[in-house]
Formats: structure tokens, sequence, C-alpha cells
């Protein structure tokens, strides 16, 4: 991937996940939800067999962000193709789907389940 097409990718990746957040920011229940939680998460876009991309997302009391490095201090890692992460946030394929498919891992997820939870329900447009 020519570094055009990344930015590119990087930058629709970004506005999806933004739009997600924003959306719930207009709930008071996940206003309230996002002013009190600190998560860190890693994103590893499986770009092609050989290529990976890390972003990340960093949710600390109702402030966020989302970069394009890797986390070496991260509290939940999610592995994807970027295309079905898209499906997922927009509905198209469910949590369920995404794991019996394989195509979505999460690491860290036993450690943290409710934070885990928390951004598959985060990332979902209303």
């Amino acid at each position: 991937m020519n570094p055009d097409e990344e930015e590119n990718s990087f930058q629709l990746f970004k506005d999806v996940i933004i739009t997600a957040i924003q959306e719930k920011e207009k709930i008071p229940k996940w206003k309230r939800k996002l002013d009190n939680a600190y998560i860190k998460v890693n994103f590893k876009l499986l770009i092609s067999d050989e290529e990976t991309v890390y972003t990340n997302l960093i949710v600390k009391k109702g402030e966020y962000s989302v970069n394009k490095d890797r986390l070496d201090d991260y509290t939940i890692e999610i592995t994807a193709d970027p295309l079905d992460l898209v499906w997922y946030v927009s509905k198209e394929k469910s949590i369920t789907t995404m794991f019996t498919s394989r195509k979505w891992k999460i690491k860290r997820m036993l450690l943290h389940p409710f934070k885990a939870l928390f951004i598959a329900k985060l990332l979902v447009y209303e």
C-alpha cells in the first residue's frame, strides 16, 4: 500500500470510529459512560497477508482520539480486516458473526470483559 492509500484508509477508518462515538455522545447514558471511561484500544488492521497497519483509540474521561501508531500499554487489541470492522460498525455484521467467522480477534478480552463489551457497543452506529 502506498503512503497516499494508507493515509486515505486511515482517514476513512478514523471518520467511521469518530462518527460512531459522536452518535453515542448524544445519548445521556453513553455520555456518562464516556465521561468515566479510560480505555486504550489497539486496532491491528489486516490489509493483506503480508501487511498490517496499527491504529489506536484512546478514550479518557470524555476525550477520545484515534491515532496511527501501536500502543505498547493497551487495554484491548482488536485484530480485524478493515472492511469487516466497518461492516460491524454500520450493523451489517453482528458481533456473533465476527467471532464465529474468525474475522475478529480480541487480545486481553478475558482480562477486561466489560471493557471489551463497552468497546463493542461503542463502535456500533445507533
